[in-house]
């Protein structure tokens, strides 16, 4: 199985993928870093021991090194540096992607992290050059995307109105903390998101969906993000979101937990980044 590493730019258009034949290749041990480490997080206990509760991922730090070929013309291969260059930045981050050809992509979103060296060798006439990139993860994590299970619930009681819902399921298998976004489009109005306690059934928390109109609208339920509404561009909607700010408080989901999510909304889905710190499982 072959696996494909691309890298997109901060501008989320300009993207090469390595070892494709376009002249960019991973050199030997270009990656090594890039598989997170942790410290384990524990109580002592008061007879001795310790008891584990969570891990601490810490950012991913790597020396980028990249072949840059020419094919024979030593001014392709100078032209070819200088776009890899301009399209690493010290303040906005690009993403590498991995996919390992088992039909999951895995993304991990780096930063330049410091200067980039002048290679060692003359390149005025070289058809070869080594661009080594120092890079940092400060997320320390690589991800990737699901959509929550999805079935029909029949009518469940919300807000004290009986309404025909569907129930979303996600179970968190990896090692790290996530949380889910909503998704939905359309112009319906008034329909409702509840999340369910995972253990009793009890809601714990129910906001309401504005009505998206000609775009896609989603509602991020991070705790740190207050319900936080963006267009499909990524855009924040602060009219949309004044107006479910408060209404609830978004919980995350951790290692091995469940989170059951209800909606009526009839275009509503559910995804869930899964945070991953070593992805390659080959």
């Amino acid at each position: 199985m072959f696996s494909t590493i691309s890298y997109i730019a901060p501008d989320g258009v300009e993207t090469i993928t390595f070892n494709d034949g376009n002249g960019y290749l991973i050199n030997s041990g270009g990656l090594k870093g890039l598989s997170g480490s942790s410290d384990d997080i524990a109580v002592e206990l008061p007879w001795g021991g310790q008891r584990f509760v969570n891990i601490k991922n810490n950012p991913m730090e790597c020396t980028l090194s990249i072949i840059v070929e020419g094919n024979g013309a030593e001014e392709e291969t100078q032209q070819r540096v200088k776009r890899l260059r301009s399209m690493f930045s010290r303040m906005a981050s690009g993403s590498l992607t991995l996919d390992n050809g088992d039909g999951i992509t895995y993304t991990l979103d780096i930063r330049q992290a410091g200067a980039i060296e002048v290679p060692e060798i003359e390149t005025t006439l070289d058809d070869i050059i080594i661009v080594d990139i120092p890079i940092i993860s400060d997320n320390g994590y690589w991800r990737t995307s699901t959509t929550a299970a999805s079935m029909p619930d029949g009518n469940v009681t919300i807000n004290d109105v009986p309404t025909q819902v569907r129930r979303f399921t996600f179970t968190n298998t990896s090692e790290l903390p996530t949380s889910g976004k909503v998704v939905w489009h359309g112009d319906t109005e008034g329909a409702i998101v509840a999340i369910y306690d995972q253990d009793t059934g009890a809601v714990i928390g129910s906001t309401t969906l504005p009505p998206a109109g000609d775009t896609t609208l989603a509602m991020n339920l991070s705790p740190r993000s207050a319900l936080m509404i963006t267009d499909a561009a990524g855009a924040q909607q602060l009219e949309k979101w004044r107006a479910v700010k408060g209404t609830m408080f978004p919980v995350g989901v951790n290692p091995g937990e469940r989170q059951v999510i209800v909606t009526n909304h009839p275009n509503a889905r559910v995804f869930y980044d899964v945070k991953i710190l070593d992805p390659w499982e080959w």
